[in-house]
């Protein structure tokens, strides 16, 4: 379930709750980043957490003249950074933290679905980089920024909760998968260090055991990683 645009504290905490109470989703993104907390999107949060649901949230774009916004700066969230595709870090990213883990994926010049926007200005910035795209079935853009890389993470988490439960009975790990501190195992497995951030590199990661997932057992891979408590 995805959370993209900037709404009053009141939608969002409709929203969230909906999404964790009545559809009962396993992961939501977050591309957004507001000013200040707010109480009832913080109660919904720690909802999320005690249900198992994962939050996946944009840091922000703002380099170094600001810190991570909210949601991403709270605990129980996954604050999601942006690297470009060599896996650096992208100038508008917040400078790592020191108090919590800073993951980060690709955010730069991701290509993105997006409406055609018939009667806009042809000048104007909902036209501007606009591509005929055929793999898409329609219009794209290639887009930068944290928002972009929060929902690469989310589905990414995605897919391999969907493989967790079609291989359960081969994942063996006393941490739950579908966990807040499982999906910390997960995405630190398949970071590489550098520069103050775990950078999510699905086919290579920690020690590289990810590196073959296609050709070996991806449940084994999966079982090491989720084992590890570092």
């Amino acid at each position: 379930y995805t959370l993209h645009t900037l709404f009053p504290y009141t939608t969002l905490f409709r929203s969230l709750k909906y999404a964790i109470d009545v559809w009962k989703v396993d992961v939501i993104s977050m591309s957004f980043g507001l000013k200040a907390p707010d109480l009832d999107v913080e109660a919904q949060i720690l909802n999320a957490y005690r249900k198992q649901v994962i939050l996946c949230a944009a840091a922000s774009n703002d380099g170094y003249r600001k810190g991570v916004t909210f949601p991403a700066n709270d605990m129980h969230v996954f604050c999601i950074n942006a690297s470009d595709g060599d896996g650096i870090a992208a100038p508008f990213t917040p400078p790592p933290r020191t108090d919590n883990v800073n993951f980060s994926i690709l955010g730069v010049n991701v290509r993105s679905t997006w409406p055609t926007f018939p009667n806009a200005n042809p000048n104007s910035k909902q036209k501007k980089g606009v591509i005929i795209d055929k793999k898409l079935e329609g219009t794209a853009k290639y887009m930068s920024g944290t928002s972009m890389a929060t929902p690469v993470a989310a589905a990414l988490i995605a897919n391999v909760f969907a493989y967790g439960r079609a291989n359960a009975a081969r994942i063996s790990s006393q941490q739950p998968l579908k966990s807040s501190e499982g999906v910390r195992r997960l995405l630190k497995g398949m970071s590489k260090k550098g520069n103050g951030y775990d950078t999510i590199v699905p086919w290579d990661g920690k020690s590289r055991r990810f590196n073959k997932y296609k050709t070996t057992d991806f449940a084994a891979t999966l079982s090491v990683t989720l084992n590890e408590e570092d």
